[in-house]
C-alpha cells in the first residue's frame, strides 16, 4: 500500500492511494504475473490534512508564521548555524502604545492595523527569513545566515524606519513607532533562552524611550 500522485484528464494532479496483492507468480522466476488491487482518490482528504497543518503553524490573522511554527523554524535554523558558523539573530518587537489606537478605532481597525504590519515586516527582510506573530502586537523575525552581524542592525533599523510611516486607519493617519529587541547566537544556543534575550533587550528599548532598538 502506497500514496502517490498521478495526473487526471483535466491536466490537474490527483492524490492516489493504491492497494493492491499478487495472485500469481511465474513458477521459473517467482515474478509476478498478476495482481489485483484499487486505487482511490484522496485528494480531498489530503486537502483538509494540508489546511489543518497550516492551521496549526500560522497565526489566523496574519497568515505569519504562530509561536509554534517559529520555535520549529529556529531549532532547524540553530543547527544549521552549528555546521556553517555563522550567526543567526532574533528581533522581539511590539508596537508602541497600539493599545491606545485599538481602543481608540476598536478592535476591527486593530486588526487591520496588525495586518498592515506584517506586511511591512514581510518587506523588510529576505525571502529566508522568517517572520512570525507570537499573539497580540508581538511579533519575532528571525535572520538566518548572517555572515556579519551588521546585517541584523541594518534590517532592525530598516523596520523601525518603516513603523514610522504613518498608516490610514479609519480616514485617519495613525502613526505606531516600534521597540525592538536584537539578540544574536551561534549554534550551540539554546532557542528558548535566545528567544527570552531578545524580549528582555525589547523592555530594555522600551524602558530608553521606544522607537528604538536595544541589543541583549
Amino acid at each position: 500500500m502506497g500514496s502517490s500522485t498521478a495526473c487526471a484528464k483535466s491536466g490537474h494532479w490527483r492524490w492516489i492511494i493504491s492497494r493492491g496483492r499478487v495472485t500469481a507468480r511465474d513458477p521459473a522466476t517467482g515474478r509476478a504475473v498478476r495482481m489485483i488491487g484499487t486505487n482511490v482518490d484522496i485528494t480531498d482528504r489530503k486537502a483538509v490534512e494540508e489546511a489543518a497543518q497550516s492551521a496549526a503553524q500560522s497565526d489566523p490573522l496574519t497568515g505569519l508564521a504562530n509561536r509554534r511554527a517559529f520555535h520549529d523554524v529556529l531549532r532547524m535554523a540553530l543547527a544549521r548555524s552549528r555546521r556553517s558558523g555563522n550567526d543567526v539573530a532574533v528581533l522581539y518587537l511590539d508596537l508602541d502604545r497600539f493599545k491606545q489606537a485599538n481602543d481608540r478605532f476598536g478592535h476591527a481597525a486593530g486588526d487591520r492595523l496588525l495586518k498592515h504590519v506584517s506586511l511591512r515586516l514581510r518587506s523588510c527582510v529576505r525571502q529566508s527569513d522568517t517572520v512570525a506573530r507570537f499573539g497580540g502586537d508581538e511579533f519575532v523575525v528571525l535572520l538566518e545566515d548572517l555572515r556579519d552581524r551588521e546585517h541584523a542592525v541594518a534590517v532592525v533599523e530598516k523596520i523601525i524606519d518603516e513603523m514610522r510611516r504613518p498608516l490610514n486607519l479609519e480616514g485617519f493617519e495613525v502613526s505606531v513607532t516600534t521597540s525592538v529587541g536584537l539578540a544574536y547566537a551561534h549554534g550551540g544556543a539554546d532557542g528558548e533562552s535566545l528567544v527570552k534575550r531578545a524580549d528582555k533587550a525589547l523592555y530594555d528599548a522600551k524602558a530608553a524611550g521606544r522607537d528604538c532598538f536595544s541589543v541583549g
